[in-house]
């Protein structure tokens, strides 16, 4: 008698969740991108910078949304081919790696606005952050073409585990290991450590201030602190975890479903929930909503209003 649990032979209830959740990062990551290229005060090294990553993200969950979601749902096995999926798992991981790097040098440019003042102008300038994200890209889809492509290793779909992984061999090993995930752990380090400098920077200047403004401007001061180190510090978690989840705790589940969740959903999720994030912490974003809630909050009582008076 089959013992394993219904959901674990069933495609069409991973499909929906791998639809959903890819879908809920193309809105959160479509809206970042949108908002960064509508808002003058985005128009500005930073806001490049975010436009870049989002746009990675956004890459991300839509090949999963194009891609995985429609061939579990309709079970397509002609979709699931190693050949064909290597393809979609090859973009997958330029995406990632896109995003990654460009984490990094928004993580940099922070810390440069903070210790450098003078200097940032110069060394975030219009033409050097073109560079800086034209090398985001191109760091993700070079090396990419040989470790993925020329190289006997492909990232391909596995349906025993609903998910993505690197052919069973001692060379896509050693990529597996040390070019993706060494790599990937080594970049979010560094990007903590640099927004953890840049945080106590923050702090210790803040505290010389202090004196010199009002409690107003003090706690408004200490909300932007707080803001930005729980929006770095959740980013920098999230991608960690996916990490450890991806290559680590997987081997410790048995269930097709819980594999399944500690890759494919974890991958899908770290990348959704990093344009949730952007919009939750990011002031001009943040008043972009409050305007949208009380235009609709104005416009529903000027509906009552008109429907009471109509009726007396």
């Amino acid at each position: 008698m089959d013992t394993e649990p219904y959901v674990d032979h069933n495609p069409q209830i991973a499909g929906v969740i791998v639809f959903v959740t890819s879908f809920l990062g193309i809105i959160a990551n479509g809206i970042v991108v949108f908002w960064v290229c509508s808002l003058p005060s985005m128009q500005t090294s930073f806001g490049r910078m975010t436009r870049s990553q989002a746009t990675a993200d956004f890459l991300h969950d839509w090949s999963f949304f194009l891609y995985m979601a429609p061939m579990l749902t309709f079970n397509l096995k002609s979709w699931n081919s190693h050949d064909i999926s290597s393809i979609c798992g090859h973009l997958l991981l330029i995406f990632y790696d896109a995003c990654n790097a460009c984490h990094f040098f928004m993580a940099l440019n922070r810390t440069c606005a903070i210790f450098f003042p003078i200097q940032y102008p110069h060394i975030f300038s219009h033409r050097n952050v073109t560079i800086m994200n034209t090398f985001c890209w191109l760091s993700a889809i070079v090396p990419s073409i040989w470790t993925y492509r020329i190289a006997d290793c492909r990232f391909y779909y596995l349906d025993a585990i609903w998910g993505y992984t690197f052919d069973d061999n001692p060379l896509c090993g050693k990529i597996g290991w040390y070019y993706d995930f060494i790599k990937s752990v080594t970049t979010i380090l560094i990007i903590g450590v640099l927004d953890l400098v840049t945080f106590i920077k923050c702090r210790i200047h803040g505290a010389q201030l202090v004196a010199k403004i009002t409690d107003a401007q003090a706690r408004a001061k200490r909300r932007s602190e707080i803001h930005y180190a729980t929006q770095v510090c959740l980013q920098g978690c999230i991608f960690i975890l996916e990490l450890f989840s991806f290559f680590l705790f997987v081997n410790y589940v048995d269930s097709k479903m819980a594999k399944f969740a500690l890759t494919t959903i974890a991958w899908i999720s770290v990348h959704a929930l990093d344009g949730m994030i952007t919009i939750y912490f990011n002031k001009e974003f943040r008043a972009i909503i409050r305007r949208k809630r009380d235009i609709s909050a104005t416009h529903s009582v000027g509906q009552k209003a008109t429907h009471s008076s109509s009726q007396n």
